[in-house]
């Protein structure tokens, strides 16, 4: 039996939630089996179908933010720690290696997965982040944000480019 691995940042009530908990319905009833790697789950906050999923939560000791600040930061941190834990998992119900991987939100899953694996990676890009940005004004408090999303962004098309194929809408 092949298993696909799924990464996804707050594995909770949502859309991008309902998507990803469709596709790994979806591949269970083709007979695959796959194992959900998440940031964040609690069984009382999530779709009924994910209770009886293999969900797997790495990095949930990690802040979200700072005092309302650096969520893209900590974001990363999560996915980063998640795809590191992920990609020397070996789990007692389903020890195998997955056929790919497939991973949405946060292309630094990508990245780090690409360095310690070799297995093909599908992400699943909703909207890029940096186009999710609003900058009110031209005030100074807008020009340091703008500076401060620099990196960020070009973290993001650099990691992107390193999946082997994407989706997106």
């Amino acid at each position: 039996m092949s298993t696909v691995d799924v990464l996804h940042p707050d594995f909770g009530l949502g859309g991008a939630e309902a998507l990803m908990r469709d596709i790994v319905l979806a591949l269970q009833d083709k007979g695959v089996n796959v194992r959900v790697f998440t940031s964040y789950y609690d069984p009382e906050r999530c779709f009924a179908e994910t209770k009886s999923m293999e969900i797997h939560t790495f990095g949930n000791f990690i802040p979200r933010h700072l005092c309302q600040r650096f969520h893209i930061v900590f974001a990363t941190l999560r996915a980063a720690y998640c795809a590191f834990r992920t990609s020397f998992f070996k789990g007692r119900k389903s020890p195998g290696k997955p056929r790919v991987y497939i991973c949405d939100q946060i292309s630094a899953y990508v990245l780090f997965l690409r360095i310690f694996t070799n297995t093909p990676i599908l992400f699943y890009c909703h909207f890029p982040d940096r186009f999710l940005v609003q900058y009110k004004g031209g005030g100074l408090v807008s020009k340091l944000k703008r500076l401060y999303r620099v990196p960020f962004d070009t973290f993001e098309q650099f990691t992107t480019g390193k999946r082997s194929l994407i989706l997106c809408l």
